[in-house]
């Protein structure tokens, strides 16, 4: 069955892309030089494929040094080059964000070659600009989608409206896409969001289009960040049911072509890192992040959802209300409520094993981004189930309040009054709310 949204929600969509535009200018806009601001850390590394093939032709990042300085960045920061061996460097990070912001890099480098004033060297202005549309537009086609997935619930068009704004605005998706624009997570947000639909409808009809698609998204998500994988770990939940889940299995199983896609797609766009590691190494699959991994023996859950240095549900308490949404799930199935859970917990608790579980320089837990799209289909569900008026106003009352927190918290993220990597309780509550 073919799904279109309803013109309510375009409306907001329209509405969303033209408020987060407005935002994003402004603030580039509002300071002398402030645009050079809108990659620095990691953000470098991932954008740094886009001029080292597109202009410097170098995959060993030789003008590393060059770029600090055309951004007046204190290279100290992040230096994303990797050593593999002597002479042999690649980038610590990983392709598929500059993948996926391509079409908004070739649009500026035509601008910058275009006009005689502007350096064509993938660091003025128009280059960041580029990465800042790149950022809104994977918001909004993250959002379209989760709409899409929403509508596949029956959920209301004015639950979904509520959702989509309350996803926006109301989660560290607006500061990942208007103050970090050049990070990863919004990006693997809209392709999680691609696959999770795809995959609900190839789970109705076995189609061989959808299948390709989910695994192009998938491919595209693993290109970004490898550890997305676990986005899988949603499969048994998208089923629907036990015996929707079986019936698939065989029907994939039974199907060679099916197959092949599965495996062959995703396998054709990872092999995109592969052959930029081979043309700058002698070797084709590197670890790059060298001492830094996982210490599955001692996770930090609580911390990673409930910490005041970088507790999802602390920051991000809109998720806290999407999470209530496995009660109602609970109600309607319990084997949709369990896989829900034990989905969400696997990926909390690989996430919560990695070395730096506060993932450094970083407002909320921004590694659950990308399951943004899933998780909502929770909080959409809880709205959809509220019987009576002093119910909804109710919920919408909290989630207004959540996302005028959020607001307040990503401003003051921005501006250094929450500390980008060493909050703590005392600290926290001494500045709540507070602008200055």
């Amino acid at each position: 069955m073919k799904i279109k949204s309803l013109p309510g929600v375009k409306v907001s969509l329209m509405a969303i892309t033209v408020i987060l535009l407005y935002i994003f200018t402004n603030i580039r806009a509002g300071q002398a030089g402030d645009w050079r601001n809108t990659i620095h850390n990691d953000a470098k590394g991932y954008y740094a494929y886009l001029p080292g093939v597109f202009i410097y032709q170098q995959l060993n990042f030789n003008f590393f040094v060059y770029a600090d300085s055309a951004l007046q960045l204190n290279k100290s920061i992040c230096d994303y080059r990797f050593t593999v061996a002597p002479g042999e460097r690649v980038n610590k990070y990983y392709a598929g964000t500059a993948v996926a912001q391509i079409p908004f890099f070739i649009v500026a480098h035509l601008y910058a070659l275009a006009d005689p004033e502007t350096r064509s060297d993938g660091y003025s202005y128009p280059y960041m600009y580029g990465i800042g549309l790149a950022a809104i537009f994977y918001c909004i086609l993250g959002l379209f989608y989760l709409d899409k997935i929403l509508l596949h619930y029956n959920i209301t068009t004015a639950n979904r409206i509520i959702t989509l704004w309350a996803t926006a605005f109301g989660t560290n998706v607006f500061a990942y896409t208007i103050a970090e624009p050049g990070m990863s997570h919004i990006y693997s947000f809209a392709f999680v969001a691609i696959f999770a639909y795809h995959l609900l409808q190839w789970f109705n009809n076995y189609g061989t289009r959808n299948l390709l698609y989910a695994a192009a998204a998938l491919g595209l998500i693993l290109l970004i960040r490898p550890v997305n994988i676990m986005v899988i770990f949603f499969i048994p939940f998208l089923a629907g049911s036990a015996n929707n889940l079986t019936t698939a299995a065989k029907q994939w199983a039974a199907n060679p072509r099916a197959i092949g896609i599965t495996l062959l797609v995703p396998l054709a766009i990872i092999s995109i890192q592969l052959v930029l590691y081979g043309i700058s190494t002698n070797h084709f699959f590197i670890y790059s992040y060298g001492n830094e991994g996982f210490n599955f023996l001692h996770p930090k859950v609580f911390a990673i959802l409930f910490s005041y240095k970088k507790g999802l549900f602390i920051y991000t308490p809109v998720v806290l209300v999407a999470l209530f949404g496995t009660l109602v799930f609970a109600k309607q199935s319990s084997y949709k409520a369990l896989t829900f859970f034990m989905a969400f917990f696997s990926i909390t608790y690989v996430l919560s094993s990695w070395w730096c579980w506060w993932y450094g320089g970083s407002f909320s837990g921004r590694a659950f981004i990308e399951y943004y799209p899933l998780l909502m289909i929770g909080m959409a569900t809880l709205l959809n189930t509220l019987k009576t008026k002093v119910a909804t106003t109710a919920v919408i009352i909290v989630l207004i309040t959540f996302v005028a927190q959020n607001q307040i918290q990503t401003w003051q993220y921005r501006h250094s009054i929450l500390h980008w990597d060493n909050m703590t309780k005392e600290q926290y509550w001494r500045t709540f709310l507070k602008l200055k």
